[in-house]
């Protein structure tokens, strides 16, 4: 059981999230494996993109900062995608499984709130103008 285990999480870590999204949930080590690695996934596309916000407050090119947004937002899919086949998924009620499905979406939450945000850099970049509504979370009063 022990080197499947680490069978499995090599191949997690080495195939990447297309392939961890397709694995079978058999028990519950394996759904909160599948939770775990597109968490994972997406701190590491988190980190990387940390660097390329640093580097373009230092006047460094945007493409890499929306290369970065990408790949939030192709970890955040699998991230959902994952969290809603363990959710459908018999073990779901596993108090094991219950934590990892709070940590996910924990995770998703947050991935969200900032892509959103890089977002709004980008589109401060590309010089479009953000509306009020979208500063302040109220509806622009003006006529």
């Amino acid at each position: 059981m022990y080197s499947a285990v680490v069978l499995a999480i090599l191949l997690l870590t080495t195939a990447g999230n297309a392939y961890s999204a397709e694995l079978p949930i058999r028990d519950d080590e394996s759904a909160c494996l599948l939770i775990q690695t597109a968490v994972r996934s997406l701190g590491s596309a988190e980190g990387a993109q940390a660097e390329k916000l640093h580097l373009l407050a230092h006047d460094a090119d945007s493409p890499g900062v929306e290369e970065g947004l990408q790949r939030i937002l192709d970890c955040l899919g699998t991230l959902q995608s994952a969290l809603r086949r363990v959710r459908l998924d018999r073990v779901a009620k596993e108090p094991s499984v219950e934590n990892c499905l709070t940590l996910g979406y924990r995770a998703l939450y947050e991935g969200q709130r900032l892509s959103s945000e890089v977002e709004k850099v980008l589109m401060e970049i590309r010089g479009y103008p953000l509306a009020e509504a979208d500063q302040s979370g109220l509806p622009d009063p003006s006529p």
